[in-house]
């Protein structure tokens, strides 16, 4: 068996989700990365060999008193594929929550041995030992220290107070190091919103400048004809026709002015997505914004994926106020979390936990057609914005990391992970919230929640 990248960052995305159920004592689904013959294997007499169920019980017994409380940090994970079996062997310094306050308290090592059962990988053996801590004669290594946080206080103490000053030193640096990058980051971001709109952008003003091409060739051809009636002597020039051909051309230059009009409409709306601005908030009417950035925001992503056709539904409510916002910000906030769910209604699978949304064991339709509806609604002192889309849904275990700076469940190179952070910061800005719901194989809704001004 060989180990590609992709294998690898399933295989790591399993195993931290295997100790994140471990840390947290879900004994369910912890249980459900093992094979039945699982073995765990101790590291004093008392616990020489586990089984499947005897480990489930063990996690209860011993970690569940300090559930949340135990941590790996500096994590250092390696692979190897052996036969038909993946090895992973890690070293990492386990950290324990004392009083609200995380202290180190020694290294850690973890040996796996894992295996491709029909569609998904198992644990089929495991190891884990503190090979620096030294256990009183009688105990199990290491968790009944910990049970009640009776972990020996004093050397923690001591190790904590170490830790956190020299901590406290790398954190004030890193806080200037973010500060000085943040506007950086920012800006980034900002730009790439920006590239985004570019092809459909492009797209748009090609129509209407086709529309001026093709008029302006058939009016110079009628501007010929015309000519050459006239250049018939008396009598035997036909007046009718060139009546009618002066209404054609009358008519092929309104058609002109109206295209180059609306191509002109769309290059002063290019101009006014892309400025920067001074970050004011004008008068804004969101439906329009709303309309303006769909149909924008699909012409791009449809220039970037060939053949895609989305289902677009927009139901907007007429009775809703004008709001003072930052026009081109809230813009931003539309473009990010449509094009998501363009991306979320054409992607039959899901980077993130891959066992539980594999597509052949999906009640996912893929023949269905990708929808996106956007929807306005006037609620009183709130206005609402939605955007929902008929795609695989968000996995429940990272509904609440999808607003983490960098956290994106695209391929890499497909997404910066700092869209939905960006806008929900903005949306604070605004005094709003962005809310999201989500079924599995039946799609998210996310909604854009802004206050109404009084005075308006």
């Amino acid at each position: 068996m060989e180990l590609t990248k992709d294998l690898e960052e399933e295989l790591k995305q399993l195993y931290e989700i295997f100790f994140e159920s471990l840390f947290h004592v879900d004994t369910k689904r912890y249980m459900s990365f093992m094979t039945d013959d699982f073995k765990q294997i101790g590291t004093t007499l008392e616990e020489v060999w586990f089984s499947k169920n005897e480990s489930g019980k063990y996690l209860e017994k011993n970690v569940g008193p300090v559930a949340g409380k135990i941590e790996f940090r500096n994590r250092d994970i390696n692979m190897e594929a052996v036969d038909n079996l993946m090895v992973i062997i890690e070293q990492a310094d386990c950290f324990v929550n004392i009083d609200g306050i995380w202290a180190y308290y020694d290294k850690v090592r973890v040996s796996s041995l894992l295996q491709k059962k029909e569609t998904d990988w198992k644990f089929v053996q495991q190891h884990i030992s503190f090979p620096d801590c030294r256990t009183d004669q009688g105990q199990t290594v290491a968790l009944e220290k910990i049970t009640a946080e009776n972990i020996q206080l004093r050397d923690a103490v001591k190790r904590r107070t170490v830790d956190l000053e020299n901590t406290n030193q790398e954190l004030e640096n890193t806080i200037l190091k973010l500060k000085s990058t943040q506007s950086q980051l920012i800006q980034s971001e900002k730009m790439a919103s920006l590239g985004q709109l570019t092809a459909g952008i492009a797209h748009e003003i090609q129509n209407p400048l086709n529309f001026v091409n093709n008029f302006s060739e058939v009016s110079a051809e009628l501007v010929e004809e015309l000519k050459v009636e006239r250049s018939k002597v008396d009598g035997k020039r036909d007046e009718i026709l060139e009546g009618e051909l002066l209404d054609d051309i009358a008519q092929n230059l309104e058609k002109i002015n109206h295209h180059g009009k609306r191509a002109d409409a769309i290059v002063k709306g290019m101009l006014e997505h892309s400025k920067t601005g001074s970050g004011e908030k004008e008068l804004t009417d969101i439906n329009k914004l709303a309309g303006e950035y769909l149909n924008l925001a699909y012409q791009s992503f449809k220039s970037k994926n060939e053949g895609v056709d989305i289902k677009l539904i927009s139901d907007f409510d007429p009775s809703l106020p004008k709001m003072e916002i930052v026009r081109s910000d809230i813009g931003k906030v539309l473009l990010n979390i449509l094009n998501n769910a363009f991306y979320a209604c054409t992607s039959t699978s899901i980077s993130t936990d891959p066992s539980k949304f594999d597509i052949q064991n999906s009640k996912f339709d893929i023949q269905k057609k990708p929808q996106v509806t956007v929807t306005t609604k006037n609620s009183g002192n709130t206005i609402q914005i939605s955007v929902s889309d008929n795609g695989l849904g968000i996995p429940h275990s990272i509904k609440d990391k999808i607003f983490q700076p960098f956290f994106t469940t695209k391929p890499s190179g497909q997404g910066t992970g700092l869209g939905l952070s960006l806008s929900h910061d903005i949306i604070k800005a605004h005094g709003g919230t962005i809310e999201v719901t989500s079924e599995d194989n039946e799609g998210s809704t996310f909604f854009v929640i802004l206050p109404v001004q009084k005075n308006h």
